[in-house]
């Protein structure tokens, strides 16, 4: 089996203020951030792409600039906005729709959700790392879901999301990722 490629992202915006305005391209090429038809161009698409989409309209625009390379198969797009990912879904059906959510944010109960989700056409549910238990994973898989863990940081952290059997997480360590999940295989 060969690796998944990896695309590791090193310029971030400040978490303190919040993602920069729609359309704010000057923002982010400030901070080294490429367009994604740049990198598209660069790296070409034979990897997973994970994004979190705020906005409507960037949600669009990263669904279109997607489909022109072939790529909406490989495409992670990530939102708390149910409504949002059930548009883009329409738009890209072979785009996989992530919930992300803290458990305490939920506005029905878990169950409840899972089934909403489900229904919706979403196909992860992605929690804070804190927010996963084992019959939490095992009540969203129930409903036909996978489940993905962001925060995942410390090694203890990834030791503590392979025990729980998650799909995937999200970290800012590769290098703590790979050596965690080749210990564990092993």
């Amino acid at each position: 089996m060969s690796p998944t490629p990896v695309a590791a992202a090193t310029a971030r915006w400040c978490w303190s203020t919040g993602p920069p305005p729609a359309g704010d391209s000057c923002a982010l090429a400030d901070l080294e951030v490429p367009r994604l038809a740049d990198l598209y161009e660069v790296l070409g698409a034979d990897y997973e792409l994970s994004l979190d989409v705020y906005d409507p309209k960037a949600g669009e625009k990263i669904v279109d600039i997607a489909d022109a390379v072939g790529a909406t198969d490989r495409l992670w797009l990530c939102s708390a906005n149910r409504m949002l990912l059930e548009r883009l879904g329409r738009r890209a059906p072979a785009a996989h729709l992530v919930h992300s959510v803290r458990r305490r944010k939920l506005d029905v109960p878990p169950e409840r959700h899972a089934a909403l989700v489900a229904e919706s056409g979403i196909h992860v549910v992605n929690m804070h790392r804190t927010d996963w238990t084992g019959g939490l994973v095992s009540l969203y898989r129930r409903f036909g879901l996978e489940v993905f863990a962001w925060d995942v940081q410390e090694v203890r952290h990834f030791r503590e999301m392979l025990r729980l059997d998650v799909d995937a997480v999200y970290s800012d360590h590769v290098d703590r990722m790979v050596a965690v999940v080749g210990e564990w295989r092993s």
